[in-house]
């Protein structure tokens, strides 16, 4: 009889994301789905990031908020969320479907709880750190030990995480992507007096736009960017600069700007989450550039049909780079090289042809890939798997 009824699944986030919100309203679209999130509504530890937005209720499914706490220990901070778990106890899941993330202490519980009932527990997220931690990995197996199935970001976790012993058929990878229907909606109302609106704003009528948007922080290194100005202002002296996002370094990106006299030349946005609100500023940009680490701005820069430059050192990305393939939809320049940089940038502004081509290769990327399509196939296909595995283990 268990079989008959819809799956009971939970989905605790720590936010309640807005570029995630497709893939729950597919979800729990669905007959044999019953579908209830829990998220946190503390302030997302880095409110600037790109797409970290949070969508507003009501949903169309069940949803039940509340804060989580935190504790700093050591410099970190690790969270405890009671509200999940008071959920879990009072609703009966079949699948709870959680953040992965260590420092969630609460997972810890979450997974006996469901186990305790014969249900199961699904982690969801990237799964790795990206520079080596042994430590952490002996800790990510135990818990991995008592998690029914994994749902990753990409192949390369998957992988991974194969390689550590975790059996294949218990990896699922729902590739990291965008609201790509929301960049979609956001181009078509977006006219060409909005785009010249932004371009006033800017004064950048007059020469090439280069753009970044995310968190102003240190693994972004946007101190390149400034420092790759005074070069390129020598073939185009009116040359731009944007950065839309907020964070720490905003005040040293300030004081580099005037200590490299571009201060004129560079314009901090401020964030900018809603598509309807941020699509001028990126069509009007001529490239996106990422000197550092870069994440879901990759499909993003992709969807809306700009060419994006990021840095050769892999260990730098979030698995959603892999939407970026140097010389097929996007380019590479050799990091921390400012004069590499100055030389790539200047090829693509001077080739307008090339820019145009790698942004098409990379938009069909996204779209053939990185889809919500292929992200829901994936976690209907973890969801199905983790319950008729339970189902057949304690009919």
């Amino acid at each position: 009889m268990r079989n008959k009824n819809p799956i009971r699944v939970l989905i605790v986030q720590q936010i309640n994301r807005a570029y995630r919100v497709p893939l729950l309203t597919k979800l729990a679209s669905r007959p044999d789905i019953d579908l209830t999130m829990v998220y946190g509504t503390s302030p997302p530890e880095q409110a600037g990031d790109t797409g970290i937005s949070i969508a507003e209720e009501p949903m169309p499914f069940r949803t039940i908020s509340g804060p989580i706490n935190g504790v700093r220990y050591k410099g970190r901070e690790v969270l405890w969320y009671g509200l999940a778990l008071k959920t879990i106890k009072q609703g009966c899941f079949d699948v709870v479907i959680c953040d992965y993330y260590l420092r969630l202490l609460s997972n810890w519980r979450m997974q006996s709880l469901q186990h305790r009932c014969n249900a199961g527990f699904i982690l969801w997220g990237i799964g790795f750190h990206q520079y080596p931690t042994p430590l952490l990995d002996k800790i990510r197996l135990l818990m991995i030990k008592r998690t029914d199935a994994l749902l990753l970001y990409s192949e390369r976790e998957s992988q991974r995480y194969q390689e550590m012993g975790v059996p294949a058929e218990k990896c699922f990878v729902a590739k990291n992507t965008v609201d790509v229907e929301g960049i979609q909606a956001g181009m078509a109302v977006t006219t060409r007096e909005d785009i010249q609106t932004c371009r006033q704003k800017l004064n950048a009528e007059k020469g090439p736009l280069l753009m970044h948007i995310g968190r102003l922080a240190k693994n972004k290194r946007l101190d390149l960017l400034l420092r790759v100005l005074p070069n390129l202002q020598k073939k185009w002296p009116k040359i731009q600069l944007a950065l839309i996002g907020e964070g720490p370094e905003l005040e040293g990106l300030h004081r580099l700007a005037a200590k490299l006299s571009v201060t004129e030349s560079v314009h901090f946005l401020g964030p900018i989450t809603d598509h309807k609100h941020l699509a001028p500023w990126i069509l009007l940009s001529d490239l996106i550039v990422a000197p550092a680490q870069i994440g879901l701005l990759a499909p993003m820069s992709l969807v809306y049909g700009r060419t994006l430059v990021i840095s050769d050192v892999p260990e730098h990305h979030g698995p959603e780079v892999q939407a970026c393939i140097p010389g097929q939809t996007g380019m590479n320049y050799k990091y921390e090289d400012v004069e590499n940089l100055t030389r790539v940038i200047t090829d693509l502004l001077a080739d307008p042809e090339k820019c145009q081509r790698l942004a098409k290769a990379g938009s069909a990327r996204v779209r053939e890939l990185m889809g919500p399509e292929q992200m829901f196939d994936a976690f209907l296909a973890a969801i199905r798997y983790v319950h008729n595995t339970r189902c057949s283990r304690y009919p």
